[in-house]
């Protein structure tokens, strides 16, 4: 697929590396906001990459995959200046 630039709300996990009692108030999912470019999608996950090089067969940094069932909203982003 060709990467496009897109906006993601996704939930995200989250752990504590701590002995405690348990609380639940305390144990939440994170909303979180990515901007990036969508670089594969199918029907389990999506694969963001913050950082693609001009090249005509591109590399990519900053690559981070999340399970579909974690994705909230996705939205092309049309213009870039």
């Amino acid at each position: 697929m060709k990467p496009r630039a897109v906006y993601v709300e996704w939930d995200d996990a989250h752990s504590r590396n701590a002995w405690e009692h348990y609380r639940p108030h305390r144990e939440m999912a994170l909303r979180v906001r990515s901007v990036a470019w969508l670089i594969h999608r199918d029907k389990k996950r999506i694969v963001l990459s913050h950082s693609m090089d001009a090249n005509r067969r591109p590399r990519f940094m900053d690559v981070l995959t999340i399970p579909r069932s974690a994705v909230r909203k996705i939205k092309r982003i049309r213009r870039l200046r």
